[in-house]
């Protein structure tokens, strides 16, 4: 897989994905910095390399549980929630 730089931001739960709120895990917006549209899909594992997850020490993990958007051919909007402890 190919390093993508992202902005990674918490998510408003009851607006994220087809989840509508209900999972226990923490939404995030992921947004891909412009030029970089990488083949993302739902249910796809995001690796956050820079950030590691509190519990274990090890990179911060990331569903894919939304339909990532296209916008202008510039950027990705991807919903995603952090899968902790994995």
């Amino acid at each position: 897989m190919q390093h993508v730089p992202v902005q990674i931001d918490e998510a408003n739960p009851f607006l994220q994905g087809d989840g509508g709120g209900s999972s226990p895990n923490t939404p995030y917006d992921i947004i891909t910095m412009p030029g970089w549209t990488p083949d993302i899909r739902r249910q796809d594992y995001l690796i956050d390399e820079l950030n590691l997850d509190v519990n274990t020490g090890v990179s911060a993990k990331y569903l894919v549980n939304g339909r990532p958007e296209l916008f202008q051919f510039s950027h990705l909007e991807i919903k995603a929630e952090l899968i902790e402890g994995q």
